[in-house]
């Protein structure tokens, strides 16, 4: 069965005036790791070593580490992986910066979603593949000074995904680059909306897997599920994941907090009975 110890948390999960309830609650319920969205600690240009190193301090005070990055290309604006020009460049400049900051929380995933910052622009499939291919090969020296892996989302459409939507979709790209610092992340509101059955792409692509999130579509809470967490969790345990699961979501009205504490009981109950 799933370990305990790899159950995290996105810090989307409360908002910024909650922070130090949500980590004392994640410290009681024994949680180890917090799923971070970098803004969340200051906005881009604040974000410097000292800015860092302080907030994983403040983390390891509550026994947590930072198990991953996600809203990695938040607020920046005409950062594309397709697109030729200042529009890549931009792309390629934050994304190395990404790299850094992960590498100063030691992050260890960077969680790449974006589905704006990967539009085809006119480009047919099969040449995005060939572009997406050849340029985020282009990142693998930073993630690996870094210790770190980029783990591509399958984004569909209901989000305003265009390319790379699917897992098959993404399993192919990751192959194609052939190098273990480029791999898969699934989601199963993102599996579910897309159409695709989380626990069939568990077991055709685990080998390629590198990050997981327990999620409902439109990242709402864990009061009433409406997805098969079950399965999904089976097939984890029966293809022996042993990286994080991560729990994301958003704040949830009235109390946050309270939803938090539901949302832990109900994804440890599934995925975290080691």
């Amino acid at each position: 069965m799933a370990d305990r110890s790899r159950l995290t948390v996105s810090n989307l999960a409360w908002t910024p005036d909650l922070e130090d309830q949500a980590l004392a609650l994640l410290a009681r319920r024994g949680i180890r790791g917090v799923e971070v969205a970098p803004t969340r600690i200051a906005p881009w240009p604040d974000l410097n070593a000292s800015r860092l190193r302080a907030y994983r301090r403040h983390l390891a005070d509550h026994g947590l580490v930072v198990s991953s990055l996600q809203a990695v290309l938040f607020g920046i604006d005409g950062a594309e992986l397709l697109r030729a020009g200042p529009a890549f460049t931009c792309f390629e400049a934050h994304m190395r910066r990404v790299a850094e900051i992960g590498a100063e929380l030691s992050a260890g995933v960077i969680v790449f979603g974006a589905p704006r910052s990967r539009l085809l622009n006119g480009l047919d499939r099969a040449e995005a593949m060939e572009r997406a291919v050849e340029r985020l090969a282009g990142l693998v020296p930073a993630l690996r000074a870094g210790g770190l892996v980029l783990g591509i989302e399958p984004v569909p459409q209901y989000y305003g995904g265009e390319f790379l939507t699917c897992a098959e979709q993404v399993a192919t790209l990751v192959e194609r680059i052939g190098d273990p610092a480029i791999r898969l992340h699934l989601d199963t509101g993102c599996a579910y909306l897309g159409g695709d059955a989380i626990d069939l792409m568990i077991a055709r692509f685990h080998p390629l897997l590198a990050h997981f999130h327990a999620a409902e579509p439109d990242l709402a809470g864990f009061a009433q599920p409406l997805l098969t967490h079950m399965a999904a969790a089976a097939a984890l345990d029966l293809t022996g994941y042993d990286g994080w699961i991560s729990i994301e979501m958003k704040p949830q009205a009235p109390d946050p907090i309270q939803a938090l504490d539901q949302a832990i009981g109900f994804v440890r109950s599934l995925y975290d009975t080691g």
